[in-house]
């Protein structure tokens, strides 16, 4: 797609997605870079309080036509993907070792 450079014209992309949306399009998946993405956020979800992106986060937005109505449903960084993987290995680690078969 067009203009999804960091200094592309996210009006354009904006304009894009109403039109997918027109054509009930219900999911659509936009990679791209900073500052690009940051400009995305805050011009479809303007009620949002301004956010930053960091390098690799990712974002759920319930998009609609009415740009007021746009809402943030998630957003997440590496950091918390990563610290969620660990705890979650950390947790089956001490349960595989904790269990009563292994004091046996």
């Amino acid at each position: 797609m067009w203009d999804l450079t960091p200094s592309g014209i996210y009006s354009k992309v904006v304009t894009y997605l109403q039109l997918l949306e027109q054509d009930l399009i219900q999911s659509v998946i936009i990679i791209s870079h900073l500052p690009f993405i940051n400009n995305i956020l805050h011009m479809l979800c303007p009620q949002e309080k301004r956010k930053t992106f960091a390098t690799s986060e990712i974002a759920c937005i319930n998009f609609n036509t009415t740009w007021l109505s746009s809402t943030l449903q998630w957003q997440v960084s590496p950091y918390i993907i990563h610290k969620h993987r660990l705890n979650a290995y950390d947790s089956y680690y001490l349960q595989k070792n904790n269990s009563p078969e292994d004091k046996k």
